[in-house]
């Protein structure tokens, strides 16, 4: 009975055993079933030619699913057609994805990241772009709903880079846009490999950017053991160098280090990898602005040695000035005689003079005589800027250019013969247009023209003058066939002192020529290039009648005067007297002012013509003496300086101030201006 009992319970243990044996095993051979989001991301993940899933994240979850009796059925689509199949519940896992707080409201992540990852720009061969700053005015490619473009958005937006940022839906399109050259660059992950073809034609670059870890995501709140399932999972392939985890990463990247490091040397990682971003970001700002301040400094350095440069051209015509002060006073005292004695031989013995070309050498002697003061008066004017004193005439341009012709053919002789080359000069005269001006001012311009464009011929040449109407205008061209100006030098050659004739050459003839023109109201071209020769245009404005010009006293339109002349210099003296006396006046010499002081004091003379530079008392102070004697007796300053320099003081003193040489023409001027004209 004992027995039986015995037997009958372990047959109905045997019984319950085998069916919860086979009640396990039937659990046990169910395998769960996951949809997974596949979309291309070689190596990460991907379609191989088969249409089957391959890749890092593919490898590693295969691996799991079958130590886990997981049935993985995977859907495919692009990046965004995932993401948000993964947010509807569609999908329960999605490869790939970047972890972030946003993402954590919408998703679940694992606390073990499966992979390391970084943003690096790309950009077509040739390219040698080097910083994300110079990304301003390009176009950038991204994968829309990326971490890489929320990532690359902040940065362009914080560090102020203008660019254009053009999303796309999955990686091929966003290599097709590169190549095409519909974008100018394009971000991808760390481990992008492209194709060989692709590869000739888009390459790395050394701007990276966001380090970020790579997780398995889930659906919300759907998956809580699954998820721990699978860290554990990776915790062990981790730990196991031989597992399927580095196998995959051996196969896809050959990188044989681990992937995943400690959270600390992570930490360290990712700050040195911050810190040293902001130390280029840094070094390149600063690098702007060191060129920035160079290049302010080197300007500063160019407009100081232009101003160093420009107190020395002042410092040189101040020496100048004062030589040509010295200069212009003995002159003047020479020309005075020369110009005294022809007037006298001319007007007083005309009758005597029977032979025209006699008389005809005497005015020309009288005539350069005059020139000559006027280059004096001009330079010495160049120098301190003072103003006009001779009055405008009407000159003939046509005549003027004849007579120059004539002046300088024999220079042009004395060159040809002495280089042993042809040169030739050339005279057209189109018009005979009359201008108001003065003619020996035009003259020196025109000679110093001429002058230049021969030393241009220096192989021989020809030089021609030309005169012609231009409207309301009279144009003098003159031109040679020489060697020409680089650009540089046409920018300086009217600049004072500039000269490409080593010690022959001053520097002053075309700045004298400048000053000259503008005086004239007139306008200055220059035409030049190297081999070509040069052309140098003169532009003045027609004479439209003589009322322009102020009256010329010609002729005698005075009384006789009892005139004291007083001068140290007895030429002076001499040519003086012999001039008034043919004019008919009546002169008294004196060679310094204490000689004539008694006697004017004495017998007082209608007037009183003295020199400034007196030896012991000078004229300025013999005029004052003689104005306490004679307050109303008319007074003439004459100086072989310029009277002008004369402070206002001791100029009041007298009536008029007079530059020497004085011409006959100039003393009847000042006669009639002093209201001594009539009989």
């Amino acid at each position: 009975m004992v027995f039986t009992n015995i037997t009958r319970f372990f047959r109905v243990l045997c019984t319950h055993l085998f069916v919860f044996l086979f009640l396990l095993h039937s659990i046990q051979a169910k395998a769960v079933i996951l949809k997974v989001g596949l979309y291309d991301n070689k190596p990460k993940i991907f379609r191989d030619d088969q249409g089957k899933p391959s890749g890092i994240f593919a490898d590693i979850l295969a691996d799991i699913a079958g130590n886990e009796n997981l049935q993985l059925e995977y859907v495919y689509g692009t990046w965004q057609q995932c993401l948000s199949r993964l947010e509807n519940g569609e999908i329960d896992i999605m490869h790939d994805v970047s972890f972030t707080e946003e993402r954590a409201k919408i998703y679940d992540f694992g606390s073990v990241p499966v992979l390391s990852d970084w943003f690096q720009i790309y950009a077509r061969t040739g390219d040698n772009i080097s910083s994300i700053l110079e990304l301003t005015g390009s176009r950038v490619g991204v994968l829309s709903q990326s971490v890489q473009h929320h990532s690359l958005t902040t940065m362009t937006r914080d560090y102020g880079i203008s660019a254009e940022i053009i999303c796309t839906d999955d990686y091929p399109q966003l290599v097709t846009l590169l190549k095409t050259g519909k974008i100018d660059y394009a971000v991808f992950n760390r481990y992008y490999i492209p194709s060989k073809e692709t590869a000739a034609r888009i390459k790395t670059t050394p701007i990276i950017f966001n380090p970020t870890r790579l997780h398995f995501a889930f659906a919300k709140n759907r998956h809580a053991d699954l998820i721990r399932r699978i860290d554990k999972q990776l915790e062990a392939m981790m730990e196991n160098p031989d597992s399927v985890y580095y196998q995959s990463l051996h196969k896809w990247t050959d990188r044989a280090q681990k992937p995943m490091v400690s959270h600390k040397f992570r930490s360290l990682f990712i700050g040195a990898l911050g810190f040293l971003a902001a130390l280029a970001i840094y070094s390149y700002f600063l690098i702007r602005i060191v060129r920035k301040k160079s290049a302010e400094l080197l300007y500063k350095n160019e407009a100081l040695a232009q101003a160093q440069s420009a107190v020395q051209n002042r410092e040189r015509l101040f020496s100048l000035g004062q030589m040509a002060g010295g200069i212009a006073h003995d002159f003047n005292n020479v020309l005075s005689a020369i110009i005294g004695y022809a007037e006298y031989i001319i007007d007083y013995n005309e009758k005597k003079i029977k032979d025209p070309g006699i008389r005809d050498g005497i005015e020309s002697i009288r005539n350069a005589a005059g020139d000559a003061a006027a280059i004096v008066t001009r330079m010495h004017e160049f120098y301190r800027k003072q103003n006009d004193k001779e009055s405008p005439q009407l000159v003939c341009l046509k005549t003027l250019a004849e007579e120059i012709v004539t002046l300088v053919r024999p220079r042009f002789t004395l060159d040809s013969y002495a280089r042993g080359k042809k040169l030739e000069l050339l005279c057209i005269t189109e018009a005979s247009p009359l201008v108001a001006g003065y003619e020996s001012q035009l003259k020196e311009t025109l000679m110093n023209l001429i002058f230049n464009a021969v030393d241009a011929c220096s192989d021989g040449g020809t030089v021609t003058m030309r005169v012609c109407r231009d409207g309301e205008n009279a144009l003098i061209e003159v031109s040679d066939t020489g060697k020409g100006m680089d650009k540089e030098t046409a920018e300086h050659a009217f600049e004072p002192f500039f000269t490409t004739k080593g010690e022959q050459g001053t520097g002053l003839g075309l700045s004298m020529v400048k000053e000259f023109v503008e005086k004239h109201n007139g306008k200055l071209v220059m035409k030049t290039a190297c081999g070509k020769g040069t052309t140098i245009s003169i532009s003045l404005p027609i004479a439209k009648s003589r009322g322009e010009l102020p009256q010329q006293v010609t002729g005698n339109a005075c009384r006789n005067l009892n005139i004291a002349i007083v001068d140290d210099d007895l030429r002076v003296l001499q040519s003086l007297s012999l001039m008034l006396l043919s004019d008919g006046h009546k002169a008294r010499t004196y060679l310094s002012a204490e000689d004539s002081l008694q006697e004017i004091r004495e017998n007082r003379p209608d007037l009183l013509l003295t020199d400034d530079d007196l030896p012991g008392m000078s004229g300025t102070e013999l005029a004052s003496e003689v104005r306490k004697i004679h307050p109303g007796l008319k007074m003439i300053l004459m100086s072989g300086f310029d009277p002008s320099l004369k402070k206002n003081q001791d100029r009041h003193m007298v009536d008029l101030c007079l530059s020497k040489p004085l011409s006959l023409a100039t003393l009847h001027k000042a006669f009639t201006d002093l209201g001594l004209s009539g009989k």
